[in-house]
């Protein structure tokens, strides 16, 4: 669903309200302005513009997330996550959302999963099912999320990409696998 009359014409983005979001909701919330960066980038539309938002979110992020999840009184990790998620919306606005988003709206309401949970468990899958087909715009994304990628292949740079979205899950506590949602197995062939 989508109209320019349900779309805000000024939105106030304020870090001093997120102050006190629970570690859990940082972490989904944070993972979804992630997906929103990452999948702009991957998408088949996205563009020089759209670009430069993404990769600017998703350094925002890498940066970012783990002191916003661990020490939730950091203003400045807060700032910079509102920054983050700011730019990642608007690159979305200006390219698209890609497969990660599909899966998770797909599985999530039939789970009762809350929507920043699932598209970052979907996340590092839909990087994956992207690498034969764009591995130098996933080894971008791993520069911009802090990798060292000098020396590297564009597959095996991307490749280190999709395993920092793992790690950073890992280290915010996030789930990485529809199982440990409680996605049956039985229910993926219909999903």
């Amino acid at each position: 669903m989508a109209d320019g009359k349900i779309v805000p014409k000024i939105t106030l983005v304020d870090p001093i309200l997120t102050l006190t979001l629970p570690p859990k909701l940082t972490a989904a919330t944070g993972f979804d302005a992630l997906s929103h960066a990452i999948e702009s980038f991957m998408a088949v539309t996205a563009n020089p513009l759209s670009d430069a938002m993404a990769l600017t979110s998703i350094k925002l992020i890498f940066d970012n997330l783990r002191t916003a999840y661990h020490h939730g009184e950091n203003i400045d990790a807060r700032y910079n996550m509102a920054w983050a998620a700011s730019l990642a919306g608007w690159a979305i606005a200006y390219s698209a959302n890609d497969i990660g988003h599909a899966l998770a709206q797909n599985f999530a309401p039939r789970y009762g999963i809350p929507h920043g949970l699932s598209c970052a468990v979907s996340l590092p899958y839909a990087m994956e099912f992207n690498l034969p087909v764009i591995p130098e715009r996933l080894a971008l994304i791993a520069s911009a999320a802090g990798e060292n990628i000098a020396n590297l292949t564009k597959r095996e740079a991307a490749i280190k990409a999709i395993k920092a979205v793992v790690q950073l899950l890992i280290d915010v506590d996030l789930p990485t696998s529809l199982r440990e949602l409680n996605v049956l197995k039985e229910d993926i062939p219909k999903l």
